[in-house]
């Protein structure tokens, strides 16, 4: 009898024992289903993100819409750059690659192709990287392109334009800034330094007088002081080949300059909430706000403000406050400097309406980049609140990024050049 019991008592154990484990086994799946089901949940929100399904939740009923300039081109439209006429802003010239330099006559409402625009190659990535109109000279348009230099028209390009790479020390044009005050003085930046010219563009002259000038030094914009011609800034990106990127200043209308870089973290930077990656941190996009305030957009995920001219820089925005990812461009509202937006490398537009301390996405009816796999594009974050976000990580994967924002001269509408169009939404009148 008591073998009998003892049995049983084995058996017991050994049926609690199952149990258990059985036990254990179901929470764990269920652990597991709930973080598949949650994965899937981030995978099917970017995706319908990044097709410009959901785009309900930004743009306060402010919607994007795709202007017709891609309705009579052949392929997908990459639109790098767009210019308005200082006279006429009905007026606007865009740049696309391949096809071309286009001109709208209507305020984009149609769009014809300038036969005599430079030809870009979609084979080789070479594109137009800089328009501008010149604001002394009606007509004239110069155009900066990769690989054959600098060019310029009087005529709305009626005839070929006109072209010019003496003296630079490298034909990809990434930048044009012209002097407020001399038509003649013409700054370019290439991905081989800052250059000069005096003479309209006809020649011209690499400056150094204290910039980069190691390991082709890519200088991505200029501008000048809006208060004082004499002060410009200069930025330039970290190839990872020189160490002297950053932002530049001079005070003597470019004859010097000097690293304004205090604050900045530039160079070889830790990446993530882990810290776990490195990648070079460059200065990307600069505007300046007033006499003395300016905003720099960087590659690494965050807004850097000055108040002192350029002379030291703080972090004024991160992933936590919902700005994340390569600033391409930053433009403010003529009428209000409260308002700031910024185009990033992931294909997104955010909006910041307290000078940049907090961000939300502007994004409504954008078509962002290519359908990636929230593994690829994100990871997590830990935000202020405590709640753990997906945050961009590898932004040149997006093949339909924000390259540049412009607002129209009117002030009525923001314009964003992308790797799927040209696309603009009206701005509410506050």
């Amino acid at each position: 009898m008591r073998t009998v019991f003892n049995l049983m008592c084995i058996n017991c154990r050994g049926v609690k024992k199952v149990f258990y484990r059985n036990l254990v086994l179901l929470f764990s799946l269920s652990l597991f289903i709930q973080s598949v089901s949650a994965q899937k949940n981030d995978v099917e929100f970017y995706k319908r993100l990044y097709s410009g399904e959901a785009n309900d939740f930004s743009g306060e009923g402010q919607k994007w819409q795709k202007l017709p300039i891609a309705s009579i081109t052949s392929s997908e439209t990459f639109v790098n750059c767009v210019a308005f006429h200082p006279e006429d802003p009905k007026i606007a010239v865009a740049g696309l690659r391949p096809q071309g330099l286009f001109i709208t006559k209507d305020g984009g409402k149609s769009w014809t192709h300038l036969k005599n625009s430079p030809k870009t190659t979609e084979s080789t990535g070479a594109n137009f990287r800089s328009i501008i109109f010149s604001p002394h000279e009606g007509h004239r348009l110069y155009v900066g392109y990769e690989n054959s230099g600098f060019f310029w028209s009087d005529d709305l390009l009626e005839t070929p334009m006109h072209n010019s790479k003496a003296g630079l020390k490298s034909p990809n044009i990434v930048a044009i800034s012209i002097h407020p005050n001399d038509p003649q003085v013409i700054y370019v930046g290439t991905d081989n330094g800052l250059h000069i010219s005096r003479n309209g563009g006809q020649k011209w002259q690499r400056l150094s007088g204290g910039l980069p000038i190691k390991g082709r030094p890519s200088c991505t914009e200029i501008i000048f002081d809006k208060f004082n011609p004499d002060i410009l800034y200069a930025t330039f990106v970290d190839s990872g080949k020189t160490e002297e990127a950053g932002i530049y200043k001079s005070i003597d209308g470019g004859q010097s300059w000097s690293a304004s870089n205090k604050g900045l973290k530039i160079g070889l930077q830790p990446l993530g909430p882990n810290k776990s990656k490195m990648q070079h941190e460059s200065a990307m996009s600069l505007v300046q706000i007033d006499i003395k305030t300016l905003y720099l957009g960087t590659t690494l995920q965050d807004l850097q403000k000055s108040i002192d001219g350029g002379q030291s820089w703080g972090r004024i925005s991160s992933p936590q406050d919902g700005l994340f990812g390569t600033v391409n461009s930053i433009v403010t509202h003529p009428n209000n400097s409260k308002l700031i937006f910024a185009g990033m490398g992931w294909g997104a537009v955010c909006k910041s309406e307290d000078r940049g301390k907090t961000w939300s996405l502007f994004s409504n009816g954008l078509r962002f980049g290519n359908e990636r796999s929230s593994k690829e594009l994100f990871t997590k974050f830990r935000g202020k609140d405590g709640k753990e976000i997906l945050i961009p990580v590898r932004s040149r994967t997006s093949t339909n990024s924000i390259y540049s924002l412009m607002i129209h001269p009117d002030g009525n509408s923001l314009w964003a050049c992308t790797g799927a169009g040209l696309y603009v939404v009206p701005l509410k009148k506050k």
